[in-house]
Order: structure tokens, then C-alpha cells, then sequence
């Protein structure tokens, strides 16, 4: 079993530095035109989390008699600065920022996603090419996929539209802690054996949009820069029927740096950070779903996530 540092040890940052370093790009930009603002939903600063550990059961237990859910309690704060990511693209360093904003190419339809095979035998191979390329990797594996669609009965519990589809995330998360990406790792790599853990490992997520452009719901990430890892972020257990995996809730704080693109177009993609044992990298991304508005075009947007070695 692979022993993991905790984040804290893998990657430090402090809160003065974050805000100094926020500080310093707004002091550096001017921001007409350049930004939107909207509400987030944070994991709220509760005392009773330093006694729990905040958790989330994907499971339906609402036949259960005295079952919790969840003992998550978020806040919405307004007046968030979301900047245009598309603007700022030339900025962003996947081992500064935590992302990237790449160009997926247009020339498979939107239409072949919902074909399991499909995906299998043609997309996830050109996915791993362009990885490997983009990289510079000795090899990259994809070992899942996520497609999601804004339902129209979002927002309630356990209401899904098509049963491939998972809905928009508007809470502010990360989506794994490194100990549990490297958990992942090493359960899904084939034949994995103590070696690897010599290479340097990634867990890389590819996101982009199953639409002409993104209308709603668009997909917002953070700076890992302007994150304070000890005091920003909550480990987390979610609960599914398949596994306990861990993730990051994340408090607010004003020093992030927001981006995101309105209508994003379909191949416009985003290269995400999931994972990253090199120390000094950014590992993980803060991000979330923002609500601007309802559309006639739903969201669907289509994850493919990598294990990266090298």
C-alpha cells in the first residue's frame, strides 16, 4: 500500500503569502471587462468539524430511519471576482496554476459520447496521445470517465435525468486529497508494483463541453496559488456504493484567484490537476459549477481522467 504525505507536508503555503500573491495580480491587471461576479457555496466554518469529519453518502437513504446524509453545512458568499479564463489562458502553468486551457479539437460530434465503446476504443486513446504529448509523459492510462448534464430536475436529491449522467457540482471542492489519489493510483494502474513510486505520478482530469458553447453552469477553477492549504481545505469522505473515497471541501476565503470562460466552446477543454507527487507542483484545483443563469441548453460537458506516470 503506498504511504502518502499529507497535503500539508506535500505542498505548503501560507495565508500571508496568499494574499500578497493575490494582491499582487489584481494590483497588476486592469479588470474592466475582464470579469464577472457570482455566488460560491463554501463549506462553512463550524467548530463541530475539528470534532467530525465532514462526509457525503451518494447512496439514497432517505428510507432509513435516522440516517444522515450528510453533515455538510455550506454558506453562498456573493460578490465573487470570476475572471475570463479565456484572456488569461497564456497565464495558466499546470504546475503553477493547477490547469490549463488546451484545445480538444471539434471533430468528433457530441452525439458519440454516450457510446460506452465508443469511448473506450476511440476517444480515450486520442486523449492519451494528447497527454503524453502535451507532457512530455512516458505513458498515460485513462481509467474513467464522468459525463454530466444539468437535469431538469437539478437540485433535488437523487433526481437525475439519463442514468449515464451525473449533475453540475456547485459546491467549492477539490476533487480528491492526495492520499486518496494515490490510493486510486495504485489500485487502478495494471500490475502496479513499488518501482512506480520512484516515476513521478499525475492524476490529470480533461474537461470540456458536450455542447456548442456552455450557456449555464460553466466550470470555475482556482489558482492553487492563492489557496492556503492548512486553513482553506477539509478532508472529507464520500460515500458510494462502491467505495469511501476522499475529497477537499474548501472554506471561504478572499484571496483566491477565480477564472472561468462563459460560452465556452465545445472545443475548448480544460486540463486539470487531480494529482502530482512532485513536490514543489501544484497538485490538486479548486473549482466549482457557477450558476449564471438557466438556459434552453442544458450543460453536458464530458470528463476523462488519466493516470499519468512521468
Amino acid at each position: 500500500m503506498i504511504r502518502a504525505s499529507t497535503t500539508r507536508e506535500t505542498y505548503k503555503h501560507t495565508t500571508t503569502g496568499c494574499a500578497l500573491l493575490s494582491q499582487a495580480l489584481i494590483a497588476s491587471e486592469d479588470h474592466v471587462g475582464d470579469s464577472f461576479i457570482a455566488s460560491l457555496k463554501y463549506l462553512r466554518r463550524d467548530p463541530k468539524y475539528e470534532r467530525e469529519k465532514p462526509f457525503s453518502c451518494l447512496i439514497d437513504l432517505t428510507h432509513v430511519s435516522g440516517a444522515e446524509q450528510t453533515n455538510i453545512v455550506s454558506d453562498s458568499f456573493d460578490n465573487i471576482v470570476i475572471r475570463d479564463g479565456r484572456k488569461h489562458a497564456p497565464e495558466f502553468d499546470l504546475d503553477k496554476t493547477g490547469f490549463e486551457l488546451i484545445d480538444v479539437g471539434d471533430h468528433y460530434p457530441s452525439s458519440k459520447f454516450e457510446d460506452t465503446e465508443w469511448l473506450k476504443q476511440v476517444y480515450y486513446p486520442f486523449i492519451e496521445n494528447l497527454v503524453i504529448q502535451r507532457l512530455g509523459a512516458k505513458e498515460a492510462r485513462v481509467f474513467e470517465h464522468q459525463l454530466r448534464y444539468r437535469h431538469p430536475g437539478y437540485g433535488m436529491p437523487f433526481t437525475r435525468g439519463a442514468l449515464h449522467y451525473d449533475p453540475p457540482i456547485n459546491q467549492v471542492h477539490v476533487d480528491a486529497t492526495q492520499a486518496a489519489g494515490l490510493a486510486r493510483f495504485e489500485k487502478a494502474w495494471p500490475k502496479f508494483s513499488p518501482d512506480l513510486l520512484k516515476e513521478r505520478l499525475r492524476i490529470i482530469n480533461i474537461w470540456r463541453p458536450l455542447v456548442d458553447a456552455v450557456k449555464e453552469w460553466p466550470l470555475a477553477l482556482c489558482d492553487f496559488r492563492s489557496v492556503d492549504l492548512e486553513k482553506d481545505l477539509r478532508a472529507t469522505d464520500v460515500i458510494t456504493r462502491n467505495y469511501i473515497g476522499e475529497s477537499f471541501a474548501v472554506h471561504y476565503s478572499p484571496d483566491r484567484l477565480w477564472y472561468s470562460i462563459l460560452d465556452q466552446r465545445y472545443n475548448e477543454g480544460w486540463m486539470i490537476k487531480i494529482l502530482d507527487t512532485k513536490p514543489d507542483a501544484a497538485h490538486s484545483v479548486v473549482h466549482t459549477a457557477i450558476d449564471v443563469g438557466r438556459s434552453n441548453q442544458a450543460r453536458k460537458s464530458c470528463e476523462i481522467r488519466l493516470m499519468v506516470i512521468g
